[in-house]
């Protein structure tokens, strides 16, 4: 049907779950679903968020909150509204055997455009943590 995510879950699965050698696509998304839970944004930086909240940061600010919980650079993922950029998604990249927070490849990060599309140069407005998602990247 046109309401069914379907579509959304057989991509999911096809390019990020027949990697992962688990025993079948019920088990993928479980495991996906309680490492996204476990690496969501914590209290620390979602108090960064909320003190920081309708101000302008540096990605670096932001980068450096987000390493200092999980100790890996975050890409970010941005969206211009009313002339400013505002924060809209953390990708957060994991290591295949251990699926921990690493830094991201330069290749995934080009390949993920659409989370890293910050541009460092101009200040990032900040909404409170729970406006921001999560994307979770295995590396392929």
């Amino acid at each position: 049907s046109s309401n069914s995510n379907e579509h959304f879950w057989s991509h999911e699965w096809g390019k990020h779950g027949t990697c992962a050698k688990m025993a079948n696509q019920s088990a993928y998304f479980r495991r996906t679903l309680d490492v996204r839970a476990a690496h969501a944004p914590g209290p620390a930086f979602i108090n960064f968020t909320s003190v920081h909240h309708d101000h302008q940061v540096k990605a670096s600010a932001l980068t450096d909150a987000y390493r200092q919980l999980y100790g890996a650079a975050p890409m970010l993922g941005c969206h211009i509204e009313d002339g400013r950029q505002y924060l809209a998604e953390i990708g957060v990249c994991l290591g295949v055997a251990s699926l921990t927070p690493e830094d991201c490849d330069r290749s995934v990060e080009r390949i993920h455009d659409e989370v890293n599309n910050c541009n460092d140069d101009s200040p990032i407005w900040v909404r409170p943590a729970k406006a921001a998602s999560v994307e979770l990247l295995a590396p392929q």
